[in-house]
């Protein structure tokens, strides 16, 4: 058996999606499956892979007012080759039975210790070095090949922890690692696609009040 990876049914997404139900990762719990990663997978359109997609705003540049993030260009040791050479501002991955130590009961749990895993594993630094990511909202791109079979959970981290940046040791998959600021990723013409929806406010957005209640 293939990797096994956390999924919702497209038809139960797009239902809670147009009746406004979605309002925090607990949706999620009870609706979810983990099915094995292949070639059908990825072109089933009954279902959204789960991927935690992390963002990291440098504090120095927020208070300039222009929006500096933790970029990298998608190597060829990625998973997802169709990807492969992409510029993107998202660190994250699949979401593995490893991740889940609630029995499918915490979902909340569950994808922010995906989210974990998948940065220390790209980044090669300690969680502790980072404040805790801000859920949201979602990405969904259902008009490319990639973002049709895929569902994005967009997480934010404003700042580090530490006075000065820890240090990074990035993983295989991540290279040209950098800061830019929105205007100069927005002109470069190969960002990813999840990474030009972000920039462009292109995705479902959760209510602060809600998130955090």
């Amino acid at each position: 058996m293939g990797e096994l990876v956390l999924c919702v049914r497209t038809e139960i997404f797009l239902q809670a999606l147009r009746e406004g139900q979605i309002k925090d990762l607990m949706w999620f719990q009870g609706k979810t499956s983990w099915e094995v990663r292949d070639d059908r997978l990825e072109n089933d359109d009954n279902f959204l892979q789960i991927i935690p997609y992390c963002v990291v705003e440098h504090p120095q540049t927020m208070e300039t007012g222009s929006a500096g993030y933790l970029s990298y260009r998608r190597s060829k040791a990625g998973g997802e080759k169709r990807l492969t050479g992409k510029k993107s501002i998202g660190f994250g991955g699949h979401i593995n039975p490893t991740d889940d130590n609630f029995n499918n009961e915490d979902p909340h749990s569950t994808i922010m210790s995906a989210a974990l895993r998948e940065v220390q594993e790209e980044l090669g630094t300690e969680w502790d070095d980072w404040n805790t990511p801000e859920v949201k909202g979602l990405i969904w791109q259902p008009g490319t090949p990639v973002g049709r079979h895929h569902l994005g959970i967009y997480l934010w981290v404003d700042s580090w922890n530490l006075n000065s940046d820890p240090l990074i040791n990035p993983g295989e998959e991540v290279t040209e690692l950098e800061w830019l600021t929105a205007e100069k990723l927005d002109a470069i013409p190969d960002l990813e696609g999840w990474t030009r929806a972000l920039l462009d406010g292109d995705y479902y957005l959760f209510k602060e009040d809600d998130v955090n209640s």
